[in-house]
């Protein structure tokens, strides 16, 4: 009689497992979710503001290489502009109800880790539409000085390349959820320091990027203040003007002309482990890799050698009417072992 038993026990407790772990999920999402509410200035309800920040960035060695200042115009959601003086060159991006133009000096040049943390102080929180694809979990974290509730995301799904980037983590204060830590692959780490309150937002006063235990940039608010503003303090340029061109990773891989052969890490190959790498890369005008940041990587174990080779690679140069011009691409490295 027990097999005929068995089921009928078995039924419920797998319901309420069941019901259990979406219970987990929906409370992990709803603290992603009001994580969000809190840190993100350009939503409904934002007052209108003048900010200014000061910042500096540091190349992958951890050597400073770069300072300047970020100023924004707020209005309302979606109507916005931001300048940036970086390196002793402009560039400014408008937003009007949805459409960005950027205009640029010819010469002006940013870096994977400035674009972050300029991102992070306004919407460091991706929307719930670009997280579906990934499951969470929790785990606190606990010091003498601290205690935060840490949301950690893995893709569901990976294709071959350029596969989502791996766990994402986002750490927040119990209550109220505001923002502390995100730790993504390949040892990045953003803090959050000194968060003030805006209207209904908090605001990090610094924010921190570290890239295996080394500086990549940090940035300081130096002030945000509610102002009246109306549209006609906004001016939408006619057209986007400087900017790298993005080109397919495909297209530029004909226009290699020397680099050096990722290394297969010794300890890759004692695991038989392959797979892939994939950077997304700035090539300057002259052909050189001048920024790069990971995308994704089927091991850890494979990053270091692709990173390291793929620096030395040069290109000749990509022309659009005739001129050199900076590209944005992606580059994706394969190991394959016993190939």
């Amino acid at each position: 009689m027990l097999h005929r038993i068995l089921p009928a026990v078995l039924c419920p407790l797998l319901w309420i497992a069941s019901a259990a772990a979406q219970d987990k999920a929906d409370a992990n999402m709803a603290t992603l979710q009001k994580a969000r509410e809190l840190s993100t200035l350009h939503q409904a309800g934002t007052p209108q503001y003048r900010l200014q920040a000061s910042f500096e960035t540091y190349n992958y060695k951890g050597e400073p290489d770069g300072k300047g200042i970020v100023t924004e115009v707020y209005i309302r959601e979606g109507l916005w502009q931001r300048r940036i003086l970086y390196r002793d060159k402009h560039s400014a991006v408008t937003s009007v109800d949805g459409t960005q133009r950027t205009v640029s000096d010819p010469d002006f040049q940013t870096t994977f880790p400035l674009g972050h943390v300029i991102e992070d102080l306004f919407a460091p929180i991706p929307k719930q539409s670009s997280l579906e694809g990934y499951k969470f979990k929790s785990k606190a974290l606990k010091t003498d000085a601290f205690s935060l509730n840490c949301v950690i995301g893995t893709p569901v799904h990976q294709a071959a390349t350029d596969s989502p980037a791996q766990n994402e983590t986002y750490c927040v204060d119990l209550d109220p959820a505001i923002l502390r830590v995100i730790e993504g692959h390949h040892n990045v780490v953003f803090t959050f320091n000194r968060v003030v309150r805006f209207g209904a937002v908090y605001v990090p006063a610094e924010i921190t990027m570290m890239e295996a235990g080394k500086m990549r940039a940090h940035i300081h608010v130096d002030a945000i203040v509610a102002s009246n503003l109306s549209e006609k303090d906004i001016i939408l340029p006619p057209a986007d003007v400087g900017g790298a061109q993005q080109v397919d990773k495909t297209v530029i891989a004909s226009h290699k002309i020397s680099g050096a052969t990722p290394r297969y890490p010794d300890e890759a190959k004692r695991q038989h482990i392959s797979g892939t790498v994939v950077m997304h890369v700035m090539i300057d005008k002259e052909g050189h890799i001048r920024d790069m940041e990971l995308i994704s990587a089927s091991s850890e174990l494979l990053v270091d050698s692709a990173m390291e080779a793929v620096r030395t690679w040069t290109y000749t140069p990509y022309l659009v009417n005739g001129a050199p011009a900076e590209v944005d691409t992606n580059i994706t490295t394969n190991y394959s072992f016993g190939g």
